[in-house]
């Protein structure tokens, strides 16, 4: 009878443990739910706001201006002027003012309507 009480208490035991194992590994996932969409999107304010990337629109921005500025076909600056004002939707709060100037003239360039 005692052997009986030994085995059931180890067999408890075990079942406590693997529940909790098992409890702990779901909090694992929860939390990681919960937490990993704020830890990305502070991750891509920081790279969105790093110097690197900033220097590198810009550059950008100046390969696609200077691109529109020396082509001849309207069809070809219709397309530099849709892929900029794309390219740079929220990158306007560091152009420059003439450069946002021509961001605002791509705009009505590639949205004729509004």
């Amino acid at each position: 009878m005692d052997n009986v009480k030994t085995t059931g208490l180890i067999v408890i035991i075990i079942v406590v443990l693997l529940i909790g194992i098992f409890g702990l590994n779901y909090f694992g996932y929860v939390n990681y739910a919960f937490f990993a969409p704020r830890v990305e999107n502070v991750q891509q304010k920081i790279f969105d706001q790093s110097p690197m990337r900033v220097q590198g629109d810009e550059r950008q921005f100046q390969n696609l201006e200077l691109q529109y500025k020396q082509s001849s076909n309207p069809a070809v600056k219709d397309e530099i002027a849709s892929m900029i004002v794309h390219q740079f939707a929220d990158f306007q709060n560091h152009l420059t003012p003439s450069r946002q100037e021509f961001y605002n003239r791509c705009l009505l360039i590639s949205n004729p309507k509004n």
